[in-house]
């Protein structure tokens, strides 16, 4: 399987603990993601933090979990003074996902903004856990030709990308037939297309399920 050939390539030595980046620590799928390493402290090792402007969240991981690196898009100064070494700005960022001992990159920053990240990995030859989807929509074409030269392994891990992806890992792949994706019908359920054509910003920021964000919400 797909999956398990992947996860042999890029941790060759069983037992050791996975050296992780997480680009988007302070975001909804890097907290998830730590979540996910303190239930697994015996395989993965908090090695990088990266996050866009959230210093305060990221100094609370930085004390717990002590990682080598931590990262801000933006120069910051109110950062602790740990062991740990704080860098700034994307190109710092680009470098870091490119370093040696990194096994697994998590690329969870939200938007374009998670494009520039996404590459650098990719043409490190990373594993990438991506969660980054407009990475895809923007440049998919450039980043499927960088991976067929570096060897890089993308595995989608957001909701249903990743939902489908571990679908069609069947033994039996040419039994799929159709692959369905279902969707919460969000605000605007039922509406006739003369309704959608008067809707306010107001009625389409209050989805029903999911807090996600003015963007993602409108976007969606």
């Amino acid at each position: 399987m797909l999956v398990e050939s992947a996860l042999k390539k890029a941790f060759k030595i069983k037992n050791d603990k996975r050296k992780v980046c997480i680009l988007g620590s302070t975001g909804s799928i890097g907290t998830s993601t730590l979540k996910v390493i303190d239930l697994h402290p015996d395989k993965f090792e908090v090695y990088a933090l990266v996050a866009g402007g959230n210093s305060d969240l990221l100094n609370k991981q930085v004390q717990k979990y002590k990682p080598k690196y931590a990262a801000l898009a933006e120069k910051h100064s109110s950062h602790d003074n740990t062991a740990t070494n704080f860098i700034f700005g994307q190109q710092a960022i680009n470098e870091l996902v490119t370093d040696p001992e990194i096994d697994l990159v998590i690329t969870a920053i939200s938007g374009n903004a998670g494009l520039s990240s996404t590459l650098s990995a990719v043409k490190a030859g990373k594993f990438i856990a991506l969660a980054n989807k407009e990475s895809l929509v923007c440049a998919g074409k450039l980043i499927a030709d960088l991976v067929k030269k570096t060897n890089a392994i993308i595995v989608p891990v957001d909701s249903e990308h990743s939902a489908l992806f571990q679908v069609m890992q069947a033994e039996n792949f040419k039994d799929i037939k159709k692959l369905i994706l279902t969707a919460s019908g969000g605000p605007f359920l039922n509406y006739t297309s003369e309704q959608l054509a008067n809707v306010t910003l107001e009625q389409a920021l209050k989805h029903p399920r999911w807090n996600m964000g003015a963007k993602i919400s409108l976007d969606s």
